[in-house]
């Protein structure tokens, strides 16, 4: 037998071979080896069934913040935290769960948070605007919440940033948040910036970092709460393209209603406690 006719006859016992051990079965996953005949399947890699995690009512979004008392707020669209830029207008809800917003082009988002202790929550009337952002990374915090009114005016705002200058930070129609530079930054440290409250080119109040202030605007009533207000000033020869710099986090609750008869731009303090309570407690 020539070389040539030995292979092909190998190469038909082979695929004769795979044929035979492919042939049909009743059930594929029955053992029909003789050593391993007539045994039952083994119930491995089987799903189980588990408690379903806690979900904000209409928003797949984790009911549960992160634990401790410290405030916080969050933005979340379908489990995932949002970090891409949102400018939409929409419905509000409100629960003791947090803010519900769904967009009038179908999309939601919730925002379930914790206040400073001293804050008021907001009150929502049914339609609003939500402006937001999360671009936080390793060299700092960058994020912004706001929930505004139909008018435009503050109803819950969250602003977590860093800056080279003291910031200025419109949160609704002419309404604004101004970091007042402090008066001695010669030596290295930390400097407490005094935020102030600009409505219409007049100041409403200049808030101390931690203190919590009630302020009638010509719109409404607001909370407002520079949880930190800094200025970082670094040593002598430190070379660092980042510093000096400036830190604002602070909270704006709005929609209340009116602090014991007090004109616009009159103010109110309360304490210098920065435990915080979650929504609607």
């Amino acid at each position: 037998m020539t070389m040539r006719k030995k292979m092909l006859a190998f190469t038909l016992l082979s695929l004769t071979l795979m044929l035979l051990a492919c042939g049909e079965r009743n059930d594929p996953f029955t053992p029909t080896r003789p050593m391993i005949g007539g045994q039952a399947v083994p119930a491995a890699n089987q799903a189980h069934d588990l408690e379903p995690e806690p979900l904000l009512e209409g928003n797949r979004a984790p009911a549960a913040l992160p634990p401790g008392d410290f405030p916080v707020a969050m933005a979340i669209r379908d489990l995932v935290p949002v970090s891409a830029p949102v400018n939409k207008s929409g419905l509000l809800r409100h629960d003791r769960k947090g803010i519900h917003f769904e967009a009038y082009d179908g999309s939601s988002i919730a925002i379930p948070y914790r206040l400073p202790r001293d804050m008021p929550p907001p009150t929502l009337p049914p339609t609003g605007r939500l402006e937001l952002y999360d671009l936080s990374n390793i060299g700092g915090a960058r994020m912004k919440i706001l929930l505004t009114d139909d008018s435009e005016q503050p109803l819950f705002v969250h602003i977590w940033e860093t800056s080279r200058v003291p910031m200025d930070i419109q949160i609704g129609q002419d309404l604004r948040l101004i970091q007042l530079p402090p008066a001695n930054q010669v030596e290295p440290g930390h400097f407490p910036a005094t935020l102030a409250i600009i409505e219409h080119g007049r100041t409403l109040g200049n808030i101390a970092p931690g203190q919590t202030a009630m302020l009638q605007t010509s719109a409404g009533t607001i909370s407002v709460t520079p949880e930190i207000s800094v200025l970082t000033v670094p040593a002598p020869g430190v070379q660092d393209p980042d510093y000096p710099h400036y830190i604002l986090r602070a909270w704006v609750t709005g929609g209340l209603p009116p602090v014991d008869g007090r004109d616009s731009g009159q103010l109110q303090t309360r304490g210098n406690n920065m435990q915080a309570v979650p929504a609607n407690q």
